[in-house]
């Protein structure tokens, strides 16, 4: 997600330098998540569910209002992080009317993504692609178009027509989103992709993981959703696995995927 690069966002980019929100916001705050262990989280989850409104409730002291959000954002993306997103949207559904609402907007919406709530999480993305953030608008067009994939009920032929039509409507700047975005169009490939990763400038290890972790994520989307190729997809998963970066928001849902395919091939 951006590293949220938010690569996330805490992408400079979701979530490097630029996956998708304030990167420089969001990158010491998933940092912190990253730390907390088992039992924090579990203790994280208790607090959403019984302390939050109770800590948030102290309007007089602006530094302990921002204290206490900063609180519950971490702990939503560390619940989101280890599975369980259903506590994670307790938290995110708080900050959304609060002055965090802008850092919690792309991981909001990619928590939305993982509880399967996908014309909510369309929505959420599409207000964000029509933002102010160049990178955090690039990527969550790159979700719009990894939504209107998942999501597809009608023929192969018709939803490769659709993704051409909306690629076209986009304006992706950053090589390896222009290789995504063309590979949707059915333009590219897989390893054109990962060739434009290996090609950017930015030498941070977490930038670097950040977009390993958003092009398997996007590519296993294509391959699975478009290509309707079960065997390449879990190829790359597969392949790919130790570069992920672990504070990336996309990372869980490689991980189900990859558990998916894993399970239906073992059916076979």
């Amino acid at each position: 997600m951006k590293n949220m690069t938010y690569g996330i966002y805490l992408r400079n980019p979701l979530i490097s330098a630029a996956r998708a929100i304030s990167t420089s916001a969001l990158l010491p705050l998933l940092m912190l998540s990253s730390l907390l262990t088992f039992s924090q989280v579990a203790a994280a989850d208790t607090q959403v569910k019984t302390g939050v409104h109770e800590q948030t409730e102290v309007a007089g002291d602006p530094a302990a209002r921002h204290l206490a959000y900063s609180t519950v954002f971490n702990d939503a993306v560390a619940n989101d992080l280890n599975g369980n997103p259903q506590a994670a949207r307790q938290g995110y559904d708080l900050l959304l009317g609060t002055e965090f609402a802008g850092q919690v907007a792309t991981p909001s919406a990619i928590n939305l993504a993982v509880l399967n709530r996908f014309d909510e999480s369309k929505t959420a993305f599409r207000h964000l692609a029509d933002g102010k953030n160049t990178q955090e608008a690039q990527y969550a067009s790159l979700w719009q178009l990894w939504l209107t994939a998942r999501t597809w009920t009608g023929s192969s032929t018709a939803l490769q027509k659709q993704l051409t039509k909306d690629t076209a409507k986009y304006h992706f700047t950053y090589p390896r989103y222009q290789a995504i975005a063309r590979l949707y169009a059915g333009k590219g490939s897989p390893d054109a992709i990962f060739s434009a990763v290996k090609s950017m400038p930015e030498t941070s290890p977490l930038a670097k993981g950040d977009a390993v972790t958003e092009a398997t994520f996007f590519t296993g989307g294509y391959l699975q959703y478009v290509a309707h190729n079960n065997n390449a997809a879990q190829k790359l998963y597969e392949r790919e696995k130790n570069a992920l970066n672990r504070t990336s928001l996309e990372k869980p849902l490689i991980d189900k995927a990859t558990a998916t395919l894993l399970a239906t091939n073992h059916k076979l």
